[in-house]
């Protein structure tokens, strides 16, 4: 998968999501599937990774918005468990320019939350981890592990997710609803 790129990506995933749903999904969905036909599945596995593709462009295109007068004051990073093709989607996503360390979990073999994969973003950013933010949209994969290094961090959620949480507070120091707060803290 290291040679896809997004669209290529979720194309893969989408289909083997499928492929699972057509022989382990309910009983419905796997008749609607079978009789479909390959031809049939293949518009839907391509109507959905249009659809998916699409509405992600539009959010990367606002957080290039957002994070890009960052730049001028941060080093950033991308910390992610993903599969080991992050640094040829930032390209064509055209947010590689903004980003100073990449911690692919594919790449380095390490997958959040183990500390390796941070240890791989500090070592890349060559600042302190008590200079750093972590900002994140999961408490035990992003927050926790970013305080264990000494780090900020930055809970990125939804109202209802803050508080259906139990103990948010220990490993977030703050929460964002959005992104475009990210401007608005101050650091």
């Amino acid at each position: 998968m290291a040679r896809f790129g997004m669209t290529d990506l979720v194309r893969f995933l989408v289909g083997h999501q499928f492929e699972y749903l057509r022989k382990s999904g309910p009983d419905a969905l796997r008749t609607t599937l079978d009789d479909s036909g390959a031809a049939g599945r293949h518009r839907f596995v391509e109507a959905v990774t249009n659809s998916f593709v699409r509405e992600t462009s539009a959010g990367l295109a606002h957080s290039r918005e957002v994070v890009g007068p960052l730049k001028n004051r941060f080093k950033m990073g991308i910390v992610s468990n993903f599969y080991g093709n992050l640094d040829r989607v930032l390209v064509e996503c055209r947010l590689d320019k903004l980003i100073s360390a990449v911690a692919d979990s594919s790449k380095i073999g390490v997958f959040k939350p183990e500390l390796g994969i941070f240890n791989d973003a500090i070592r890349q950013l060559r600042i302190a981890p008590g200079q750093i933010a972590m900002i994140g949209d999961s408490l035990a994969k992003d927050c926790a592990p970013a305080h264990r290094l000494g780090m900020s961090s930055v809970w990125l959620c939804d109202e209802g997710a803050r508080e259906s949480a139990k103990d948010w507070a220990r490993d977030a120091d703050r929460t964002i609803q959005s992104i475009d707060e990210l401007a608005e803290l101050e650091w």
